[in-house]
């Protein structure tokens, strides 16, 4: 494995870190229970002032006494109100635990707290946070956690709209919305007011490590580090990204750091098993997550699906398929459906189950958009089983379903260039052609940097193609051709002879035949040798008659 890149964080000295564990891709199992009628004999916390109150809040149910025995005594011990710093404080550790019992406690606690403190901000927008915690987590996903959150942070905001717990937990709300550039804006926007805020930091971090801006998490989740180096989070944090770049060494080390400050997290073990599994090491992955399986019954659901993908790299289906059916009989417990859904497919595809496979590729489209739970439900689970899912209709006899399903994907403003190719390649074979163009457009619009050259270019060439076939001189002029030349100087400095070819085709298309020959010598002079097909390509129909092409074909 090689070492960090030059330059890169993990390189460089560290000072240290403490850390939040940043919202996971993935949702954790586990449940909520409301807590018990209070005891007779307990103790109230002081006296209310005038109080605002969300409508529809649960009464807490328990006392500080039995919420919290050892604040409690600390309470006690202080003979008076403590200020809403202590009950802040002492939220946040519970909160940090990733736990329903601990995270319980911290909203039940910051309840009673703003009972007490009704005008302090922060206590408000860390209250709406802990109301969040069961929905980010998906112990439960009922709507009255997020309801409640929502208009808890109302009122922070008519408070102190600035108050970093208040821009924290606004950014959270957009996380979980998947509106990751405004969550991102809410992060910075807390770290203006708090520089050193470590929620923040890692918030950011976990929002950067979503959008793949690895070296941008790198140096915030540092940041975060700085603070406190013997908290296992923020290694943990960190491992994550360099597990997602693809640092697997470095990963690995961190977890193991993360869980030498504290044997009992749940997350770097789970971080490690993820590592192990993709280095191939299936064996040690699925020895760890049974380990984890007993020691942590509460995330049953996200470790079967993590074993699931072990024994899915390894081609053995039907354990994976399994594990899968396992967890979906747990009720997936706020995992995402769509999720399970699609690996159920992928094995039964893999197994020549095509009915099977076709039913559960059917289940994962269907629950899009509602399921977005800041898991894998995008590119990685919805466009790949529209793909499958059409190519299975299409074997069905169902062509017209195969290109509604794919339709319906491909409105998705993430929707990546291989689905809408997929999609215009559809209906140009039924002459669908304004359909078609439509759909590149789409690409063409949602088109990334990191999206690959060949694909980039074979975008462009089937723009250029439906637009023609249509008729739309004014759209090609205007899009096609814009983007085709915007794309020529890096083919020129990076692009194969494929993709030489492929611009060949452009080129004809246009009625440029000087310049397609141009690039059709610079594809057979990097040694492109599949002149047949040249032969009978049509879209360079218009170059068969021209010298210069017969003899790039004969070889002269």
């Amino acid at each position: 494995m090689p070492s960090a890149p030059s330059g890169h964080p993990l390189s460089q000295p560290r000072r240290g870190s403490r850390a939040a564990a940043v919202a996971l891709g993935v949702a954790l199992g586990g449940g909520v229970h409301l807590g018990a009628s209070a005891e007779a004999g307990a103790v109230d916390p002081p006296p209310a002032r005038q109080r605002w109150r969300p409508a529809g809040e649960p009464d807490p149910g328990r006392t500080i006494d039995q919420i919290d025995p050892e604040f409690w005594q600390l309470t006690q011990a202080r003979m008076q109100e403590l200020p809403a710093d202590a009950y802040r404080k002492r939220g946040r550790q519970l909160l940090a635990h990733i736990d329903p019992e601990s995270a319980e406690s911290a909203l039940r606690l910051l309840q009673i707290a703003t009972h007490s403190y009704p005008d302090d901000a922060g206590l408000l927008g860390d209250y709406a946070e802990a109301l969040l915690t069961p929905y980010r987590w998906t112990w439960n996903r009922e709507d009255k956690w997020r309801s409640l959150a929502a208009r808890t942070l109302e009122r922070a905001r008519e408070v102190d709209p600035r108050r970093v717990e208040v821009l924290r937990a606004e950014g959270l709300f957009q996380m979980l919305d998947a509106r990751l550039e405004a969550a991102e804006a809410s992060f910075r926007a807390a770290l203006e007011v708090a520089p050193e805020d470590l929620e923040a930091l890692l918030l950011l971090g976990g929002v950067l490590r979503v959008q793949n801006r690895f070296a941008d998490a790198y140096r915030v989740l540092d940041r975060a580090i700085a603070a406190a180096p013997f908290d296992a989070r923020g290694y943990s944090a960190l491992a994550d990204v360099y597990r997602d770049d693809k640092w697997l060494e470095e990963a690995l080390n961190l977890y193991r750091k993360a869980n030498a400050l504290d044997r009992t997290a749940f997350l770097p073990r789970f971080g490690q098993a993820v590592v192990y599994q993709r280095y191939g090491h299936s064996v040690r992955a699925l020895e760890m997550q049974k380990e984890l399986i007993k020691e942590f019954p509460r995330f049953e659901g996200l470790i079967l699906l993590s074993a699931a993908a072990t024994h899915m790299q390894a081609a053995e289906w039907a354990s994976a398929l399994l594990e899968l059916e396992q967890v979906k009989l747990g009720g997936t417990r706020g995992l995402c459906d769509g999720s399970v859904q699609y690996r159920i497919g992928v094995c039964k595809l893999r197994a020549g189950d095509d009915a099977g496979a076709l039913a559960a590729f059917r289940r994962t489209i269907d629950e899009f958009p509602a399921a977005r739970d800041g898991s894998d439900y995008g590119e990685r689970v919805l466009f790949p089983a529209a793909i499958h899912l059409a190519t299975l209709l299409d074997r069905a006899g169902k062509p017209q379903e195969a290109i509604d399903r794919l339709e319906q994907a491909s409105q998705d403003a993430d929707a990546p260039l291989a689905l809408q190719l997929d999609l215009a390649a559809r209906l140009t074979s039924f002459r669908l052609y304004d359909r078609a163009a439509d759909a590149l457009r789409r690409g063409l619009d949602g088109e990334r940097p990191t999206d690959r050259l060949d694909q980039r270019l074979r975008l462009r060439v089937d723009l250029v193609r439906a637009l023609t076939a249509a008729g739309r001189r004014t759209a090609l002029a205007e899009q096609a051709v814009p983007a085709l030349r915007a794309l020529e100087r890096r083919a020129e400095q990076e692009g194969s002879p494929a993709d030489c070819v492929a611009l060949a085709r452009a080129h004809a298309l246009l009625g440029e035949p000087e310049i397609a020959l141009q690039w059709l010598t610079r594809a057979v002079g990097m040694g492109y040798r599949e002149l047949d097909a040249l032969r009978a390509d049509p879209d360079l129909a218009s170059l068969r008659d021209r010298p210069g092409f017969v003899a790039l074909l004969r070889g002269k």
